[in-house]
Formats: C-alpha cells, structure tokens, sequence
C-alpha cells in the first residue's frame, strides 16, 4: 500500500494514514486522513495497491463495509486496471457515494 495525498504536489498539505489489522477471524483496513483544503477547495488523501485479479476468477464484484468519522461525508473509489505489460487499461471504474457515522455497505 502506498500513500496518494495531495502532498504529492507543492501546494497539498493533507495526509492519509492506513493501518492493516489480520487475525484469524477478521482483516481489515484503517484510514485516517487530515484534509486540508486550498483557496480553491480542492484536497484530497487516500492509498492505492496493486493486486493480481488472477485468484479472483468467477467473481462478480467486491464488497465494502466502511464507516465514517468526522465531517467528512463525500467519498470516492477508484478502480484502476493495468494490462499485462503494465500499461494503464482504457477500463477504469469510479465510484461516488455520501456516508454518515453508521456502517455501511457498499457493492
């Protein structure tokens, strides 16, 4: 996993934290992010990885259960496909959803 914050531009000054838990009963992920907006409102956090869809054959989607903390309620997904020979897919899915402090699921 690999930070995505507009801290990779001169002008961001947010941050993006993520906490892997496994045990042998659950696995999950914790984010924490600290936006901080420019003039324009724009600013953002987030993490990405890189995964081999190969074992995932004959399944049909994912599932999301994911709560929010804060005064944040706009978040995004970002699903991004590279071809074998590592070049970006013209395929990407975005998805767009509002969440209050309960959990959710999300398909």
């Amino acid at each position: 996993w690999s930070e995505n914050s507009d801290t990779q531009k001169s002008a961001g000054l947010s941050k993006g934290s993520l906490a892997i838990q496994k045990t042998q009963v659950f696995q999950r992920a914790v984010f924490f992010s600290m936006l901080k907006l420019q003039d324009n409102g724009v600013g953002y956090a987030g993490y990405s990885t890189d995964i081999s869809l190969a074992e995932y054959t004959g399944y049909t989607g994912i599932i999301i259960k994911a709560r929010s903390q804060g005064q944040l309620s706009n978040w995004k997904i970002f699903v991004k496909e590279l071809q074998e020979d590592n070049v970006p897919s013209p395929f990407n899915y975005e998805f767009s959803f509002a969440m209050n402090n309960a959990s959710e699921d999300f398909e």
